[in-house]
């Protein structure tokens, strides 16, 4: 060292030796305040990815809260209370569409038989005494009351401005069908694959050329060996009523003294 090689005196040697510890302590103090802050740097990073996890499962939980009406309406009922668990298909609220109105009408057995699908009807309201509405007879039930024998009948009508609300009072007329209702003889029905279409034999051509064709007809009510037809038949068509064999379709035919003048009613 310098003190021993009689370079610097003993006390600027203890003096130089106190600055390098000093110097040293400094290096060590700073380098652990320097870990200390690279530590705090980690924690903080974990707490930011932390927060970033409990950001995205409120985000998700939002997504699970957020339900889409599938018609556009308003609210008529909310069924459950805010805080409620619910279960999937479980009732949130009642929505109601009221750009068009649907009225169940009960009808007797006597004016069943004068209504089809598409009549107009004219509709009067307690809440509008002053408005006529007009609706059209969207579906007739299949099935009468067991209790009261009536059979419910829809009708809808448009609500243009929204106007008019649920459960209130309509009184309705059915105006005039112009449909003519066909009716046939049920014997001359071939029953077919599907429900409600059964298979009717036209006779195509005259004399020698006349010719069995099938074509699928829809069918309606069914009293005391008549039928009613809805399509497939047409005013003029010639059909077969009864055969003596089972017929096929493009089969010859001939009419017989005994076939029937008039092919089907029109009533």
């Amino acid at each position: 060292s310098l003190w021993e090689a009689g370079a610097i005196s003993e006390q600027q040697a203890e003096q130089a030796q106190t600055a390098a510890d000093a110097a040293a302590q400094r290096l060590r103090s700073a380098q652990e305040q320097v870990r200390t802050r690279q530590q705090g740097v980690v924690a903080a990073r974990r707490r930011v990815f932390a927060q970033d996890s409990v950001v995205a499962q409120t985000q998700e939980r939002r997504t699970y809260a957020q339900v889409i009406s599938p018609l556009t309406g308003v609210v008529l009922e909310r069924v459950t209370e805010p805080g409620n668990l619910l279960q999937p298909g479980n009732e949130i609220l009642k929505l109601g569409d009221f750009s068009a109105i649907k009225i169940i009408v009960q009808v007797s057995e006597l004016e069943f038989s004068q209504i089809r699908v598409g009549q107009p009807a004219q509709v009067r309201l307690d809440a509008f005494p002053e408005r006529r509405f007009t609706g059209t007879v969207a579906r007739i039930s299949p099935a009468a009351n067991p209790n009261s024998r009536l059979v419910p009948v829809e009708v809808k009508m448009p609500n243009p401005g929204q106007r008019i609300g649920s459960g209130l009072l309509a009184r309705v007329q059915f105006q005039p069908s112009d449909i003519s209702t066909i009716v046939i003889p049920e014997t001359a029905l071939q029953v077919g694959a599907r429900d409600n279409e059964d298979t009717l034999f036209i006779v195509s051509g005259e004399g020698e050329s006349a010719r069995a064709v099938a074509r699928p007809v829809q069918v309606g009510k069914k009293v005391k060996g008549k039928v009613e037809i809805l399509s497939g038949l047409q005013l003029g068509d010639a059909f077969i009523v009864r055969s003596e064999q089972p017929l096929e379709a493009g089969q010859s035919v001939r009419l017989s003294i005994l076939s029937e003048t008039n092919d089907f009613s029109n009533q």
